[in-house]
C-alpha cells in the first residue's frame, strides 16, 4: 500500500494531472506491463525478467532487513515483513503500481495496491498452507497459459480502450482507473 500511495501521489502532482498525454502514456505503459506479464505468464516471452532484474538493486537492500524478522514470533513483526516483502522484485507488482500512478492520488494509489494485494491473497495463501502438494498444478503448461490469457485479455482490453479514445463503456467495467478525457 505504501508504494501505491507513493505511486499515486506522484500521479496527483498538478503537472501529471495536468498532461494528459502523459497520463495517456502511462496508460498505454501500464496496459503493455499487463501484456508482457501475461505473455511472460503463458511463457511466450520473457523480457519481465529484465525489469525484475533492475528491481534487484532495491532488493539487495530490503533483504538483510527481512532477515532480521525472521522467524516470525509477533504481529508487528508479520507487519513488518509484509510492509518489506512489497518491494519484492516482480513484473505483476511493476504492472498494479502503474495502474496506482493513473489512480491520481495518494489514496487511491494505496486502495489499487491493497486491492492488489486482497487479490492475491487466496493464492498467496493457499500456496503457503498447500504448499509444495499444489505447486505441480500451478506449474502445469495448461494452467499457466490459461492464467496468462486472462492478465493478457485485461492488458488487450485497456489498449483497445486507450486506443479507441477510451470511451468503451463497457470497458469501464474491467478498468479500475477512470477514463482519462
Amino acid at each position: 500500500m505504501v508504494a501505491g500511495m507513493l505511486a499515486g501521489l506522484l500521479g496527483s502532482f498538478p503537472a501529471m494531472v495536468n498532461l494528459t498525454s502523459v497520463q495517456t502514456f502511462l496508460y498505454w505503459l501500464a496496459n503493455l506491463m499487463l501484456v508482457a506479464l501475461g505473455l511472460t505468464l503463458m511463457n511466450i516471452w520473457h523480457g519481465l525478467s529484465r525489469l525484475e532484474q533492475a528491481g534487484q538493486v532495491v532488493w539487495r537492500q530490503v533483504q538483510p532487513l527481512l532477515r532480521k524478522l525472521l522467524p516470525v514470533q509477533h504481529p508487528s513483526q508479520a507487519l513488518a515483513l509484509g510492509a518489506l516483502w512489497g518491494w519484492v522484485p516482480c513484473g505483476m507488482v511493476y504492472s498494479v503500481l502503474m495502474t496506482a500512478l493513473l489512480s491520481g492520488s495518494a489514496t487511491r494509489g494505496a486502495f489499487v495496491m491493497l486491492a492488489f494485494g486482497l487479490g492475491t491473497l487466496p493464492l498467496l495463501f493457499t500456496m503457503g498452507v498447500a504448499g509444495l502438494s499444489l505447486q505441480p498444478l500451478l506449474q502445469r503448461a495448461s494452467v499457466r497459459r490459461m492464467a496468462g490469457l486472462v492478465v493478457l485479455s485485461f492488458g488487450v482490453a485497456g489498449l483497445v480502450r486507450v486506443g479507441m479514445g477510451m470511451s468503451n463503456v463497457w470497458l469501464d467495467t474491467l478498468c479500475i482507473t477512470p477514463a482519462v478525457h
